[in-house]
């Protein structure tokens, strides 16, 4: 299973990844688990950014379509809250 991370900035200071793109993906191991997982991410996860201020976790499933994931949670990251 692909896990898609996105990770939301309140004010960002570098230009964060908004396409489901290579460049926007990064492979990590789990803890405890020797296989690698692909994920798309907005920024490197192994930098740190203070400005970052959220994160929204998103799984998906048997489809393997994380590409088509992303672009969803990334889409609802930017609707309005009431």
């Amino acid at each position: 299973m692909i896990f898609g991370l996105l990770v939301v900035a309140a004010a960002v200071s570098s230009v964060p990844c908004t396409k489901a793109s290579v460049e926007c993906t990064e492979w990590i191991i789990p803890a405890g688990q020797q296989s690698r997982m692909l994920i798309y991410r907005n920024f490197p996860l192994e930098t740190r950014n203070d400005n970052v201020t959220r994160a929204l976790v998103f799984v998906h499933g048997i489809n393997r379509d994380g590409d088509n994931h992303f672009r969803t949670a990334l889409a609802a990251a930017f609707l309005p809250t009431a």
